[in-house]
């Protein structure tokens, strides 16, 4: 073997241009002892079922079903799941199913994952986990939404979290190093598990779909002082209603956010979207935003379009404060009667406020000259 290939760099090289399948990657281990530890970690590091941890024991331990599930043939030896051990160590990140995966792999029965975890508690069998994809990963029933095995996995070494579970309600102060929380489906979000986000200091991405009965429409003047989120760059929230989104932006302080996402989908009347503008202003006091996009879903039928209320420009006035802005998309939200922007956001590359769902759009000809300069 040359000895260039006693460099880990240069073989980190290598593997990052033989990873196009895990074939490549166990070939290039098995060439020598000498680099079959960086080609395992490479080889282990992401994974989207627990299936291949199984199914590196020996051949007479499990079997793969007609509904491509993996059992058990015989129970794996004490020597054996030590094997399994020394493999999940490796693992990083547990995600969804890997681009480039035309055929699902095979994944484990219930029996085996529960044998599995009674073997050893999460956090040391996957003690360099740092993004796990509970939802995903988890699929079976019997797990997906099981919130006391979830708190299981919990540990700070997670940057990465996304989970599907009716409330929130985590011990999140223990995940000192999330970076990214995306809660999957419907939450009931109240005030105590927003004060929970809170304790995520160096949380930067954000993503809530917000219950319709969640404590979070309750009135905030009855709230303490607000959470500040002072890490957080990006913020998206889907609600069924604009109020929703409004809500939880009067719960926060976003001092460094640069980004927002909104979509709902029942009708918003201009009362409710001046709120809205209002708490966006709010909660982001520095003033730093450069992105908004607001999205509706509603779908209302051709001739009810023109019942909708205008949307005077007066209602996005407190936007103009942001003047770094440079994306702002107002999507399906109404009729629009703006004047010119482009004054207030100089650096302004995406401007919208249309969609093909409106009748009309009443623009005077100085905002047209104004975006033209």
């Amino acid at each position: 073997m040359h000895r260039a290939l006693l460099v880990d760099d240069i073989v980190c090289t290598i593997l990052q241009n033989v990873t196009s399948s895990a074939t490549d990657v166990i070939n290039f281990a098995s060439t020598c002892s000498a680099i079959s530890s960086p080609a395992l970690d490479t080889l282990w590091c992401t994974q989207s079922n627990l299936g291949p941890l199984i199914m590196c024991l020996p051949q007479d331990t499990w079997k793969v079903g007609d509904d491509n599930l993996i059992d058990f043939s015989r129970e794996p030896l004490p020597m054996e799941w030590q094997c399994v051990r020394m493999n999940t160590s490796m693992i990083h990140k547990l995600v969804g199913n890997l681009i480039g995966h035309s055929k699902c792999p095979p994944t484990l029965h219930c029996c085996i994952l529960q044998r599995l975890l009674a073997q050893f508690p999460p956090t040391s069998l996957f003690p360099n986990l740092v993004t796990l994809d509970f939802e995903i990963v988890f699929d079976l029933m019997e797990f997906s939404s099981n919130f006391l095995l979830l708190h299981q996995f919990l540990s700070p070494r997670l940057e990465m979290l996304a989970f599907s579970v009716p409330s929130i309600d985590l011990p999140l102060n223990k995940l000192a190093k999330l970076i990214l929380l995306d809660v999957i489906r419907d939450v009931c979000l109240t005030g105590h598990s927003i004060a929970d986000i809170g304790h995520l200091r160096s949380l930067q991405v954000l993503a809530l779909t917000l219950h319709e009965g969640s404590g979070v429409l309750q009135d905030s003047r009855l709230m303490d002082t607000p959470v500040e989120l002072s890490a957080l760059n990006h913020l998206g929230l889907i609600a069924d209603r604009m109020q929703l989104c409004t809500s939880f932006l009067l719960r926060v302080i976003t001092p460094h956010l640069s980004s927002i996402g909104i979509k709902y989908t029942k009708y918003a009347t201009p009362a409710e979207v001046g709120k809205f503008v209002l708490s966006l202003h709010a909660s982001c006091q520095s003033f730093e935003l450069e992105e908004i996009s607001i999205q509706s879903y509603n779908r209302p039928l051709y001739q009810d379009l023109n019942l909708y209320s205008p949307l005077p420009s007066h209602l996005f006035r407190p936007l103009l404060k942001f003047r770094g802005l440079k994306t702002a998309k107002f999507i399906a939200i109404g009729n629009y009667c703006l004047e010119d922007a482009a004054v207030a956001w100089p650096d302004i590359h995406d401007l919208r406020f249309a969609s093909k769902e409106t009748v009309t759009s009443m623009v005077t000809f100085a905002a047209v000259l104004s975006l033209a300069s």
